[in-house]
């Protein structure tokens, strides 16, 4: 994303009211088998890392996926998300979870996190997104795994779906690449079904 720090917020702002907009459908709206599929994808490429982190930070956690896929990880895991809409659908599903209402950028935890995580092009709406690969929000010794609408992306099919046109640009893979670069630990990347993902901090 591109331009002064002013039109980033006000994106931010339009990001929130698009998904309050939508939020009492949001679910309903993927539950096709190719996202089942893809949501199998997911639960086995972090099952691990979920596994053993104490902490975990989801960043836009909309309606809870991470939670439907983990239930167990309650608990352990922060969920920020910018839409009140989409929290809410969160905590009717899973009484107890510790929900943060921001923009990530302006969450600032109180101690980092052993495994930060963004799902399905949460992050694209991210100003920065390589600031969640550190303190305060990644511990030194943490693993990050970050999923980006990639170039051959549509984008988010909900908001398409009801005439929302896309609110932030796809990422490169040479942009992507540099986030990895960037935060100075070991890292990987590669590409799922128009997303590119990134790791960071290795494999559980």
């Amino acid at each position: 994303m591109r331009g002064p720090r002013a039109h980033m917020v006000e994106q931010r702002l339009t990001v929130q009211q698009a998904y309050d907009a939508v939020a009492e459908v949001y679910d309903g709206e993927y539950q096709s088998p190719r996202d089942i599929e893809q949501n199998g994808w997911v639960k086995r490429e972090v099952l691990r890392d979920i596994a053993s982190a104490d902490r975990i930070l989801d960043v836009g956690a909309g309606t809870g996926l991470l939670l439907d896929l983990f239930p167990l990880a309650t608990s352990r895991t922060v969920n920020v998300d910018p839409s009140p809409g989409m929290l809410h659908q969160l905590e009717v599903k899973h009484p107890g979870a510790r929900v943060v209402t921001s923009l990530a950028e302006h969450y600032i935890p109180e101690q980092p996190f052993s495994f930060v995580i963004s799902l399905f092009g949460a992050v694209n709406y991210i100003d920065r997104p390589e600031r969640l690969l550190a303190p305060p929000y990644l511990a030194l010794n943490g693993r990050a795994f970050l999923m980006f609408y990639g170039p051959r992306h549509a984008g988010p099919r909900v908001l398409l779906a009801h005439g929302i046109p896309p609110l932030a640009p796809p990422r490169t893979v040479e942009e992507v690449a540099a986030m990895g670069v960037a935060s100075g630990r070991e890292w990987s990347m590669g590409e799922y079904d128009g997303f590119l993902w990134l790791r960071v901090g290795g494999r559980a």
